[in-house]
């Protein structure tokens, strides 16, 4: 293992990036502390809601321009939502992370959570919730952890049909304004990078 590089930004969130000896590519992933453990009550599901929300448009991008954007880059992206955190993964090449850092940030920093988007969403969601039906092995796994875990640690990231029906649209924006906060935040980085310039960029988003 080479060396692992870390600063803590004046905001508190924590940037660690880990260099990889002749690797082109870099993978970002970025915690947010908006995970399943922190959904109130009554809104269960709402994290993996944010998460799906979020890929939707960002900064001054509707989703199809956001999306059109990072695939002009070559990123290919993903979200999750997990315990105690929701996730953000990217991957791309490391000549174009300058470009591309600034349209991941808009995700977190300003998604467009547009009204309009919540209905399309929350049907997606209901129908991962719905597919679990066809799953038993995931079933099973859910289920065992449910009960290992005391609540709020072992709940289920796709969430209960009934929250995700209720969930509103001023609802989701309390949480993303409560979870997608620096405080508690790793944004984390491994392959190949400047350091020095990485800083620097992160510092300025």
């Amino acid at each position: 293992m080479g060396e692992i590089y870390h600063h803590t930004l004046s905001n508190g969130l924590h940037l660690v990036a880990e260099p990889i000896a002749g690797a082109q590519s870099l993978a970002m992933s970025w915690l947010l502390p908006a995970g399943t453990a922190y959904q109130p009550a009554g809104q269960q599901g709402i994290s993996n809601l944010l998460a799906e929300m979020i890929c939707r448009g960002a900064g001054d991008k509707d989703a199809r321009q956001h999306a059109e954007a990072l695939d002009r880059l070559g990123v290919q992206k993903t979200t999750a939502a997990q315990t105690r955190h929701l996730r953000l993964n990217a991957t791309l090449t490391h000549d174009k992370l300058t470009d591309a850092l600034p349209l991941l940030a808009d995700m977190v920093r300003a998604p467009k959570l547009d009204a309009d988007s919540l209905e399309p969403a929350r049907l997606l969601c209901l129908q991962e919730l719905a597919a679990l039906q066809d799953e038993p092995q995931q079933r099973v796994m859910l289920e065992l952890k449910r009960q290992h875990y005391p609540d709020p640690l072992g709940r289920s990231p796709y969430g209960q049909a009934a929250d995700l029906q209720s969930i509103t649209h001023e609802q989701l924006d309390q949480f993303w304004r409560g979870g997608f906060v620096p405080g508690g935040s790793i944004l984390s980085f491994a392959g190949k990078f400047d350091w020095e310039a990485l800083v620097k960029q992160v510092e300025a988003l």
